[in-house]
């Protein structure tokens, strides 16, 4: 696969960077001591047809592929350092108030960090 320089190219904050690396390593070492407990959070939406929202067709002519419409299945998952899993699935698209609201509830069945 061919490289391009382009892409090499970062436009980030070098020094912001090395200190979110300095943080996350604190907290991972603070997860392994058994004082915090990490999530590893993600969203992943499924429609269950392909989607058509536009289509090539000679003026005056009607499409030969109809858009039948259903809903979309939204998964928001939890991957936390103990070893556990906490899953939400919504048939609708998740907003971010659906996402703070997870984080809400798992922030209630992990518990605060232990002092």
């Amino acid at each position: 696969m061919e490289t391009h320089t382009l892409q090499l190219k970062k436009k980030r904050d070098q020094e912001r960077f090395e200190q979110a690396k300095l943080d996350i390593d604190g907290l991972i070492k603070q997860s392994e001591a058994g004082k915090i407990e990490l999530a590893y959070v993600n969203e992943a939406g499924f429609a269950p047809q392909p989607l058509n929202r536009s289509a090539w067709t000679k003026t005056g002519e009607v499409h030969a592929v109809t858009a039948n419409r259903a809903q979309r299945m939204s998964i928001i998952g939890a991957m936390l350092s103990s070893g556990n899993l906490a899953l939400a699935k919504l048939w609708k698209n998740v907003s971010g108030l659906w996402f703070f609201g997870f984080l809400m509830a798992l922030i209630e069945q992990v518990g605060k960090p232990k002092a």
